[in-house]
């Protein structure tokens, strides 16, 4: 079996380099941007989505005034349960 020259060598890393280089855009530049473009959507990123939204609903609505933790999920208690 003949091995190959170094041209047909320098060749094939190249295009591996290549290859590699476009799989590495594709997935770190082009795929984020459909993504932010919502034209790549999956029902799983739905499901999180809605998920992410009611998590943002629930969360806590303390105010200045008023800085006792409270969601819409979590009710604070109207019996006060002080230390023993």
């Amino acid at each position: 079996m003949r091995l190959p020259s170094r041209k047909a060598s320098m060749v094939i890393s190249a295009l591996v380099i290549f290859l590699l280089t476009c799989v590495f855009l594709i997935d770190r530049i082009y795929i984020p941007y459909l993504e932010d473009q919502s034209r790549l959507v999956t029902e799983e990123w739905k499901k999180e989505l809605f998920k992410i939204t009611q998590i943002g609903i629930l969360r806590a609505k303390g105010t200045n005034e008023n800085s006792i933790f409270e969601t819409d999920g979590i009710q604070v208690s109207v019996d006060k349960k002080g230390k023993k």
